[in-house]
């Protein structure tokens, strides 16, 4: 089966993550698989199969007005049908709410099964008001729309066909444990964070919920990894905190999980998740993890008590309480974290999750 994959880069992200997992296990499984992105290759985080052709469609990243976005679109829509006609795909597969819209009107009358997938919670990350109306006048053209959530799947299905609407989480890849400690951590206890460094994340409540628990004081590090545009302020608050010397900032590191293999405690802050990527890899990794039960995700992951704690969203207070109940209890450390693990690579193997996309493939084709 011919598959091209459509998505805006291959940067560092969750989306990014999977959609080069599931090009690699479709190329494994014998597909022919091409990736398309906007972006060029030389910003690519994530290495695909040496099998899977990879596309750029090379235009331009930023506009300075309304008239330069409409024209960067229209090139991209114009690239995006061309390569279609030139791969001549059996399906095409897109990641994103604007490269879906642009995947599908792309494929108009190519005859060509389409797609789409959402990889944010669309409720509480709103699209631009045109964005929105071309969502909504696309989206129904599609043939399939996978998102991760049932929550979201609730969404999608006030307004589309609900037959048309599949829900399949993320897998969830653990390599083995490798890597030394990295240097950066040094010897302390760590309760560890990952992510953008954006207001969806809520690192800014983490800060204080780490100061509350004063764990600082008896050796314990707040490691967050990861970059954005709220850096500058996250390190003014924790000096502001007076954490100056107890959190590490690393940035985007390679090997995410490498570091989530030596820390002690993961911590999830968001305010609101599209599918917690970072969640379910440090649960795989065997951390146990205290969650703020924001939409979406958390709460269909984590079983609470049992695989993980979960608090109220937005609850600082909360997050400090069960942030110092796993640090006072290496045994129930050690029975979370264990069972987290057994769990998670259970329900979100990557062989489980390729058939789950694998199946609606198959119904495309027939």
């Amino acid at each position: 089966m011919r598959l091209t994959l459509v998505i805006s880069s291959l940067e560092a992200g969750g989306a990014e993550r999977v959609l080069s997992t599931l090009a690699n296990d479709w190329t494994g499984r014998g597909h022919e698989v091409t990736v398309v992105t906007d972006a060029p290759r030389t910003t690519d985080h994530y290495v695909l199969d040496s099998r899977v052709r990879r596309i750029t469609l090379d235009t331009p990243s930023n506009s300075s007005s309304l008239y330069d976005k409409f024209a960067r679109n229209f090139v991209r829509l114009k690239r995006l049908r061309s390569t279609l006609l030139h791969t001549s795909p059996d399906a095409v597969v897109a990641f994103g709410n604007t490269v879906n819209v642009r995947a599908v009107l792309a494929g108009v009358r190519l005859g060509v099964p389409t797609l789409i997938s959402e990889r944010t919670d669309p409720r509480l990350s709103p699209l631009p008001w045109p964005w929105r109306v071309l969502r909504r006048f696309s989206y129904p053209m599609a043939d399939i729309l996978v998102v991760q959530t049932r929550s979201v799947g609730e969404w999608a299905g006030r307004w589309l066909d609900g037959s048309s609407v599949r829900i399949i989480p993320n897998p969830v890849c653990v390599p083995k444990r490798t890597a030394p400690r990295p240097a950066a951590l040094g010897v302390r206890p760590t309760l560890a964070a990952v992510g953008r460094m954006g207001p969806e994340k809520g690192f800014d409540m983490l800060l204080p919920a780490f100061a509350e628990t004063g764990l600082a004081s008896s050796g314990w590090q707040l490691v967050i990894l990861g970059d954005g545009q709220e850096r500058a302020a996250l390190e003014a608050q924790a000096e502001a905190l007076g954490l100056r010397h107890d959190v590490v900032m690393p940035g985007v590191v390679t090997d995410p999980q490498q570091w989530l293999f030596h820390a002690d405690i993961f911590a999830l802050s968001s305010r609101f998740e599209g599918f917690p990527n970072a969640l379910l890899e440090a649960m795989a990794c065997g951390l146990p993890v205290a969650a703020f039960d924001c939409p979406s995700g958390p709460g269909e992951i984590v079983r609470h008590e049992e695989t993980g704690l979960l608090v109220p969203p937005g609850d600082t207070k909360a997050l400090a309480a069960v942030i110092t109940r796993l640090a006072n209890d290496a045994d129930l450390r050690r029975r979370l974290g264990s069972a987290a693990a057994s769990d998670v690579t259970a329900r979100y193997s990557p062989e489980h999750i390729s058939s789950l996309w694998e199946e609606i493939l198959t119904g495309l084709k027939a």
